[in-house]
């Protein structure tokens, strides 16, 4: 049973007591009797990023704080702060290292922007000019396809294994559009792995059985695709372009979505569940064993029975959503949950249901005895 994706948002988390994030605008930069060369991010990928920067000034450098962010959707401008250890002198050393363990794995292809704030004993102060850096490995021999809404990046495979993924990317796009009526603002990145294993080694935390994920927030996904896997590839490309559009739509800094009407989305978009997938369906439906709807709200489950059936069931009910009712409502109700509504009072404002009543006019439909 094959059912490895999943819809993944990292967080700007940071583990350490010398971090804080703060939001302000960014200060121009003067001519200043302090001088920072060699200001470098060096990459230990997967696991950190360490910034660097050599300073000189006419009096004793007393402090230095780096300034760092990543180009995501937020909701607002917001950076983070770190303070590196170093002896204050005229020339100073300063580094600090970002470890993605603590704080949870950035997305392959994020990119990170930082500078460096730096005071002397003379109050004088250097605001370094802005650098980026992009979070990717330099093992594989990364290649790139470029189209009008997607690029796409791979290293195992020909060309024409790519274009067929980047055609199977272009389709989900469209698909999207005529089904759900949401385009791209720009264009969205493919990284495609070689395979589950050497993409699960690119990110922390993530269950054996994924095989994909999207960050909406960086507009970026990524999939372990084997060239021999095509087929399974082009739905998973699918899948994850699905979430990054709805998590577009429906972005918020005031609510949420639950888990089973993102999923169920994407499954339809991806084209529904597969021969086996909608078995082990039927099978749960006649022996009353599907899961409640209630407990598909956050989180799935990490077995892959359970994942696997928790999957199809938001389908299931995504797809009644949208066959009695059309994808109008369906999108007026991801608008409320991107204004801050709970799930309840969404589901009464569109539908008149609450979720016990969805679940029981869903099962009705499907015949279900309860």
């Amino acid at each position: 049973m094959k059912r490895l994706i999943r819809s993944h948002v990292v967080s700007l988390l940071v583990a350490f007591s010398l971090l804080a994030f703060v939001v302000q605008p960014t200060l121009a930069s003067a001519a200043q009797p302090i001088k920072a060369t060699n200001d470098k991010a060096s990459l230990l990928f997967p696991s950190q990023i360490t910034f660097s920067v050599e300073l000189a000034g006419a009096a004793t450098i007393k402090a230095v704080t780096l300034e760092y962010s990543v180009d995501q959707l937020a909701c607002g401008t917001v950076k983070a702060r770190a303070l590196p250890t170093f002896r204050p002198a005229q020339n100073v050393k300063a580094a600090w290292a970002w470890k993605m363990q603590d704080s949870g794995s950035l997305p392959p292809g994020a990119q990170i922007r930082w500078q460096w704030r730096v005071t002397d004993a003379n109050g004088d102060q250097l605001l370094t000019e802005p650098r980026v850096v992009t979070w990717l490995d330099d093992v594989h021999a990364w290649q790139t396809l470029t189209s009008q809404k997607v690029n796409l990046h791979w290293y195992r495979g020909n060309e024409a294994f790519a274009r067929r993924m980047l055609g199977a990317a272009q389709a989900g796009l469209a698909t999207v559009s005529q089904k759900l009526g949401l385009q791209p603002d720009r264009p969205i990145d493919l990284y495609l792995y070689a395979d589950g294993d050497e993409m699960r080694q690119a990110v922390f935390y993530e269950p054996d059985w994924m095989g994909g994920v999207a960050y909406p927030k960086n507009n970026i996904a990524i999939i372990g695709i084997a060239p021999a896997d095509e087929a399974w590839g082009k739905r998973a490309i699918a899948h994850e372009i699905t979430h990054i559009l709805v998590d577009k739509f429906g972005f918020s800094c005031l609510g949420s979505r639950p888990t089973w009407l993102d999923e169920g989305l994407a499954v339809l978009i991806e084209g529904g569940p597969t021969r086996a997938e909608q078995e082990q369906f039927q099978a749960a439906l006649r022996d009353d064993d599907l899961i409640a709807l209630s407990g598909l709200d956050a989180s799935f489950s990490k077995d892959d029975y359970t994942v696997s059936l928790a999957y199809t069931e938001s389908y299931s009910v995504v797809n009644f959503l949208v066959t009695r009712y059309g994808r109008e409502k369906l999108l007026n109700m991801i608008s409320l949950l991107r204004e801050g509504a709970a799930t309840q009072p969404a589901l009464q404002a569109v539908y008149g249901l609450d979720e016990v009543a969805l679940e029981n006019a869903w099962l009705a439909q499907l015949g279900a005895k309860r």
